[in-house]
């Protein structure tokens, strides 16, 4: 998935429409069921992406990026650390990369929800 197909679906996944928002998280459950790496990878490109036209999108990058790292249940947080650390080193160095440049954001929210997700990385 490229980042404006994946910004599209964030966007969609706010959505006041319930079936536009309940097809749009299908879609980011599908897309990180079927290529987890990659799905990370857009995530975080979309956070880290200053040029991206809606803040609460970037947001929400954040925010499921750091769900797909941690979780509340012990046994799922254990499986999904064990799964992040199976990716590729370049491929987490990248999403470590762009987590920490929205750190610099000039949005407030954009800033939480990277420091959420470095918070998990780390």
């Amino acid at each position: 998935m490229d980042q404006a197909t994946m910004r599209q679906i964030l966007a969609n996944a706010q959505s006041p429409d319930a079936t536009t928002r309940n097809a749009a998280e299908e879609q980011l459950r599908q897309s990180f069921a079927s290529n987890p790496a990659q799905h990370l990878l857009v995530l975080s490109q979309e956070l880290a992406d200053e040029a991206s036209p809606q803040v609460q999108v970037r947001e929400l990058a954040g925010l499921n990026l750091k769900n797909h790292l941690t979780s509340k249940d012990n046994q799922q947080a254990a499986r999904l650390a064990n799964d992040w650390m199976a990716l590729p080193p370049e491929l987490r160095t990248q999403v470590k990369n762009h987590s920490t440049m929205a750190l610099a954001s000039g949005q407030r929210q954009v800033r939480l929800a990277a420091a959420q997700g470095i918070s998990k990385i780390a």
